[in-house]
């Protein structure tokens, strides 16, 4: 259940680093 947290707050890190970086191709 660890490893999967961790890959869901990973991921969820990255999505919110793309909106960051391009928040108008996102919106």
């Amino acid at each position: 259940l660890a490893s999967v947290r961790e890959n869901i707050d990973s991921g969820e890190l990255h999505a919110l680093s793309i909106k960051a970086r391009t928040p108008a191709e996102n919106s």
